[in-house]
């Protein structure tokens, strides 16, 4: 038997067009709900943590000036690191999905991504602790 008497069987392309689609919608409802994790995280303490008029898109602004130049001081980005070290866990959340959304065009591409792409940090550096309360919160 060769493959095209196989595949001319019509119950069997029914069955393999059935199995595509099926593979199809789950990748994209997998991928849907990634995006929504990425750009809408669920705060961990239903934004009890942010005070009332905080806003996290100055945080987020300075923290992509630091990051996005290629001459910027590492003591710089060290200082934007451990002001966002010292957030609540629901503000954290907040300039993450603020980030995300203002600058995270790649699908791979999150702030912790972009933090744990950043060179040059000094011997005493909080951005391993920053990366480790991020991912500690699920906020990859």
């Amino acid at each position: 038997m060769n493959l095209t008497t196989i595949f001319a069987n019509k119950p069997l392309q029914i069955t393999l067009v059935v199995v595509g689609l099926v593979v199809a919608i789950y990748w994209y409802g997998k991928k849907a709900g990634d995006d929504k994790k990425k750009f809408d995280p669920e705060l961990p303490n239903s934004g009890s943590g942010i005070p009332q008029g905080w806003d996290p898109m100055p945080r987020v602004r300075r923290l992509h000036e630091v990051m996005a130049g290629v001459f910027t001081p590492s003591l710089s980005k060290e200082a934007e690191w451990r002001m966002n070290l010292a957030l609540t866990n629901d503000q954290l959340t907040a300039v993450y999905g603020a980030f995300n959304r203002a600058y995270c065009t790649s699908n791979d591409e999150t702030l912790t991504t972009w933090i744990d792409d950043e060179f040059g940090a000094p011997f005493n550096s909080a951005k391993p602790a920053l990366l480790n309360r991020l991912r500690s919160l699920n906020l990859n």
